[in-house]
């Protein structure tokens, strides 16, 4: 018995041994996973209440587009998109919800966009059609609570423009141009009517 139990032991010990015992370093690295595309803002907090400049004259505000900033862009990137959109009643869901912002091509470099800052006026970027049927920032213009999520998308290759002006909701994006999309992030606020 004894002796089995030291060519036990003698066959664990060799397994350890051989399989490097657990307390070497056998080469093997792990690759650390890319960072992720963020947005932050200094408008409003992530899911806090976006105040009235931002909101539709129509609802005292000034129609301001609030200020992105985008971090962590991955690597290849070629253009960043951004959808602003509402989903909250009178507006549907997915294909149907209400888009207030589509800025398409901006490029992989612009790290920020000041509040109200005019971005057709960047070379390449597309202004996409909101649900009123302009072009540019459309602020909050809800009759109770609703909430806003802007969307920004890291693309591997900048969107062609079209003869007609593109409007997309989030999904509606996402299957025309899911071959592009490299990584995408959000940024939610909601709107209070006083």
């Amino acid at each position: 018995m004894k002796m089995i139990n030291i060519l036990w032991g003698m066959g664990l010990a060799l397994s350890l041994a051989a399989c490097g015992g657990g307390d070497k370093d056998q080469g093997y690295t792990s690759t650390p996973e890319a960072p992720q595309l963020k947005i932050t803002s200094t408008s409003f907090t992530d899911h806090g209440e976006i105040p009235g400049q931002y909101a539709a004259v129509a609802k005292g505000g000034k129609n301001t587009s609030p200020q992105l900033s985008i971090a962590s862009v991955p690597t290849g990137t070629k253009a960043v998109a951004i959808i602003m959109h509402d989903e909250m009643s009178p507006c549907g869901t997915a294909d149907i919800a209400c888009v207030h912002w589509n800025v398409l091509n901006l490029p992989a470099t612009k790290k920020d966009i000041a509040e109200n800052e005019n971005l057709a006026a960047i070379p390449g970027v597309i202004l996409g059609s909101t649900y009123n049927g302009l072009t540019g920032y459309q602020g909050p213009n809800p009759s109770a609570k609703h909430v806003y999520i802007i969307t920004a998308y890291a693309l591997r290759e900048a969107i062609s423009p079209t003869s007609t002006i593109p409007r997309y909701t989030p999904s509606q994006f996402e299957s025309a141009h899911a071959g592009l999309i490299m990584s995408k992030t959000t940024w939610t606020g909601y709107f209070v009517p006083r």
